[in-house]
């Protein structure tokens, strides 16, 4: 019996598989206000994304369903939990019940709108030949880590900060900024290891190290700041890699 057939057949779409059932028990828990638990059920997510990946590189194993599945999963886990979260968040800055439906949850409906470009994002990631080796565009799993990293600040008054973060135009000036993020032409690092070699993945070990770093400084508040450095590292690594190029045609 050829066991790495079979493990290449079912591995990563279980893995994906895993992936969305945590994201539909993530979904549960922030609405019925048990933020803890459900950032364990995103963590588990965003664990299971990265490994289905992984698994299927390390064993040759793609297919159409599976590039497919990966992408129905990620909406529910890393589009439909962000959106609910931004939901709930703003249900509380409005100080809004749930007990009874009145007109004012509509202040709350526009949460929502990052699950819809987080669909849109993954549609045009699907279709893109050229994010292949990296990303154009926040990914989906990073977003939802800044939001999950949001509330956090916000649930347990991070620096102080929490106040000012749960402000209902901080978030929705948060949610178009994702939303613009997840969409537009800005190219980001890929932290997809096809080899473990630390020349050709120098850049991402410094980056792992930094996020070390900053885990270990800030612990839970670590979240939102890595997704912000990400950026900014992907930004100043595009803008290095360019000048350099730029320098050798010179030359």
């Amino acid at each position: 019996m050829n066991w790495k057939y079979y493990i290449g057949q079912y591995l990563p779409n279980t893995l994906t598989l895993v992936n969305l059932f945590c994201g539909c028990l993530a979904i549960v828990c922030i609405l019925w206000n048990f933020y803890e638990i459900a950032f364990i059920f995103i963590s588990l997510s965003a664990i299971a994304d990265y490994l289905d990946g992984l698994a299927a590189r390390m064993l040759n194993s793609f297919s159409p369903i599976g590039k497919d599945l990966d992408s129905l999963a990620d909406v529910v886990s890393f589009g439909v939990v962000p959106g609910a979260i931004f939901f709930k968040l703003l249900l509380e800055s409005f100080d809004i019940s749930m007990v009874h439906f009145n007109l004012d949850v509509f202040r709350a409906v526009p949460g929502f709108l990052i699950s819809a470009f987080a669909g849109l994002r993954l549609a045009k990631f699907n279709n893109d030949p050229r994010q292949m080796n990296g990303f154009l565009g926040l990914p989906v799993p990073a977003q939802t880590l800044y939001v999950m990293g949001l509330q956090i600040f916000i649930l347990y008054n991070g620096f102080g900060l929490g106040a000012f973060f749960s402000n209902p135009y901080f978030l929705y000036a948060n949610i178009l900024i994702l939303s613009y993020l997840m969409n537009c032409e800005l190219p980001l690092i890929s932290l997809k290891f096809d080899k473990f070699t630390f020349a050709s993945n120098r850049y991402r070990y410094v980056f792992l190290l930094i996020c070390g770093i900053l885990f270990i400084a800030l612990g839970r508040f670590s979240l939102s700041p890595i997704i912000l450095f990400y950026i900014g590292f992907s930004i100043i690594l595009k803008y290095y890699y360019d000048r350099k190029e730029k320098y050798q045609h010179e030359d």
